[in-house]
């Protein structure tokens, strides 16, 4: 509706608020006081929310126009990487505006587009297969399942390499076992199932990830208690090949960004204060959880 841009007016914060922020959001603080938002423990300006590039928040990779790597194909909202703080409705308009005019300008060019018709028929036969089943699966019932598998607290909030691994093998069997046999009754019972099966491919994809960055950054690893700016400072990429999935790294061009972590290895922040206070200690590059607190 053009009522833009989106700000953040938290210039009222008090001492007892800033020191809030400060003790639960130490790293945005410290951006803040970077480029002079927060002086003297109290914020300066209003915050403008914006798109940002790729980040920790799991999507398709996309550019700050919003295009991903394959041409032609645009991603907004949360099924892409950016708006990794800001979510819902701010960030999918946002997001919205700027890919839907990235889009149009590109379609505008003039060039036309072929349609593979035997990909076209084989994606619309495998979507509505789920309406051709008289038997198998209602869609609540393997959504109960995925929920089980992936989001208690000790896979989701607090996690460690075998329980993400001991998560991921009962989501690769929800994948191969429950999703094929899933049915619909109708077309509100497909939209459920195709819900299932793009949900189902999310968890994997997040776990294969989460297993494979060895460190504590947005998420608290057991195993893996340090931020590592040495040798993390990377994206982990994935795409569907010709045999299943490749996975790879790319370093972030850290280098052209005007703020800069320091390239070392130190104990990531969310266990800091849990570590200060005795709750847990550090053995053998290990998180181990204190009898006595």
């Amino acid at each position: 509706m053009g009522r833009v841009p989106i700000h953040m007016d938290a210039r009222h914060f008090g001492t007892e608020s800033m020191e809030r922020l400060y003790k639960m959001l130490p790293l945005p603080q410290r951006e803040f006081e970077s480029i002079g938002v927060v002086q003297d423990g109290k914020f300066q300006k209003m915050v403008e929310f914006c798109p940002t590039g790729p980040v920790a928040r799991p999507g398709v990779f996309v550019d700050r126009a919003y295009a991903s790597r394959v041409p032609r194909f645009y991603a907004a909202g949360e099924v892409c990487s950016p708006s990794a703080v800001v979510t819902g409705l701010s960030a999918a308009a946002t997001a919205g505006a700027r890919a839907g005019r990235s889009a149009a300008s590109q379609a505008a060019d003039g060039s036309s587009v072929s349609l593979d018709e035997e990909q076209l028929e084989a994606a619309r036969e495998r979507a509505f297969a789920p309406l051709q089943s008289s038997s198998g699966l209602e869609p609540e019932t393997v959504l109960l399942d995925l929920q089980e598998a992936i989001i208690p607290y000790d896979k989701l909030l607090l996690r460690h390499g075998d329980r993400m691994e001991a998560a991921l093998r009962r989501v690769e069997k929800i994948r191969d076992e429950d999703v094929p046999r899933l049915m619909a009754y109708d077309l509100h019972y497909l939209r459920l199932c195709l819900e299932i099966e793009n949900l189902t491919l999310a968890a994997e994809l997040q776990l294969k990830a989460s297993i494979q960055r060895t460190e504590t950054r947005n998420i608290l690893r057991e195993d893996y208690p340090h931020t590592d700016n040495v040798d993390w400072l990377k994206w982990i990429l994935a795409k569907k090949d010709s045999n299943g999935q490749e996975w790879w790294t790319e370093d972030i061009p850290i280098d052209t960004y005007p703020n800069q972590p320091e390239r070392k290895k130190e104990l990531a922040y969310l266990w800091r204060r849990p570590h200060e206070l005795g709750i847990v200690s550090v053995e053998n590059d290990r998180i181990q959880w204190n009898e006595t607190a």
